[in-house]
């Protein structure tokens, strides 16, 4: 069991690494900093990006999950309360209002395990 929770935590510690890299290395996207559960060798959503950073209303935005796990990996994406709503990998939508808006992402893996992380963005 010490061993189990040793591996569990040595895990969290590279996700959290592998966020900050992220974050420092694509600049002009967004980045979320998420929080996801981790179960063993299941998919991981290490972050999730946005492309502008501060889109406008009617700008399109394109979203981007870096994940870790056995591909081929399935999406899930549900954009503001489920109104938007993609299978794709790096879905684009636009926005009518200013606002901020909630993300759902859910992805699994070819072993039929799943990970779902809740983010936020704002559109002006």
């Amino acid at each position: 069991m010490y061993s189990e929770d040793m591996t569990n935590h040595s895990k969290s510690l590279r996700s959290l690494a592998i966020v900050l890299v992220v974050s420092l290395l694509l600049g002009s996207c967004a980045t979320e900093t998420i929080q996801s559960s981790f179960h063993g060798d299941g998919p991981h959503i290490s972050s999730i990006t946005w492309n502008p950073e501060s889109p406008a209303v009617g700008q399109a935005v394109q979203f981007h999950c870096n994940y870790t796990g056995h591909e081929p990996i399935t999406f899930s994406w549900k954009i503001g309360g489920g109104s938007r709503n993609s299978v794709e990998a790096n879905p684009t939508f636009s926005f009518d209002s200013v606002g901020t808006y909630r993300g759902d992402l859910t992805i699994t893996d070819n072993t039929g395990k799943s990970t779902s992380s809740s983010f936020s963005f704002r559109v002006n």
